[in-house]
Formats: C-alpha cells, sequence, structure tokens
C-alpha cells in the first residue's frame, strides 16, 4: 500500500475574502481557488511528530506562517476533508505537473513526499489567496 494524505479544508491558510467566499453561493470558485489554483507559492512539506514544535519554533523565530494542514497515511488517494471533517467527494481537478504526456492524469498520491504514515503536512511561506 502507498502514502498519501489527508487535507483538512479548514487549516489551509486563505484571506478572510476567500473566506467569505467559501461560506456563500461563490463556494464551488472558491474551493477551486483554493484546492487547485496556482501561483501561491506555498512550501509543501512533511515532518514527523516528534518534531512538530522544531518546525512552528522555526516558523515563529523566522517569521515564516507555519499551518499543519494534515497527514501523511497508509492511502492510495488524497483525502480532503470539508469543515464538517467529511471527505469531499469531488475535488477540483488542477494542473497535473507528473503526468506524462498523451496519458490521462491520476489523483496525485503524494509518494514523492514521504514513504511513512506518522507524519503531518505543514504549508509555509505565505498566508494563500
Amino acid at each position: 500500500q502507498g502514502s498519501s494524505a489527508v487535507v483538512e479544508l479548514a487549516a489551509l491558510p486563505r484571506s478572510p475574502a476567500l473566506d467569505r467566499k467559501l461560506a456563500g453561493a461563490e463556494r464551488p470558485l472558491a474551493l477551486q481557488c483554493l484546492l487547485a489554483g496556482g501561483d501561491d507559492y506555498e512550501l509543501l512539506f512533511s515532518a514527523s511528530p516528534s518534531v512538530r514544535e522544531r518546525v512552528a519554533a522555526a516558523g515563529r523565530d523566522t517569521g515564516v506562517p507555519v499551518a499543519r494542514i494534515g497527514r501523511i497515511v497508509a492511502k492510495e488517494h488524497l483525502v480532503v476533508n470539508d469543515e464538517q471533517g467529511a471527505a469531499m467527494a469531488a475535488l477540483p481537478r488542477a494542473f497535473d505537473h507528473f503526468a506524462v504526456l498523451g496519458h490521462e492524469s491520476r489523483p496525485a498520491d503524494f509518494r514523492f513526499l514521504v514513504r511513512h504514515p506518522a507524519h503531518f503536512l505543514a504549508l509555509g511561506f505565505g498566508a494563500g489567496l
């Protein structure tokens, strides 16, 4: 079995304006921007829970916002939980940097991030849209 990620939608950094759109009639557009938009240049990384405080301290010491957005799990596919903690049935499609030309893109499985399901995911370097 491979490794993948569970991402908590509520934990993703975003602007108050995008937060308002998520709560209103423009939710589909807001989800597209938040989950599949580009040009935010956030850094996604994983780290062992044993270094969680060191990661938080490094963010504080450098003035770089760091947010824990999920965890690495022993699953085959990415899961994004909505604000109530339920897995979202459909996710917006984004550009797939790992797709092979001429082949259908498949959901990212995050195997390139980490091989151990006890790790967690975090975002740093900015506050999103």
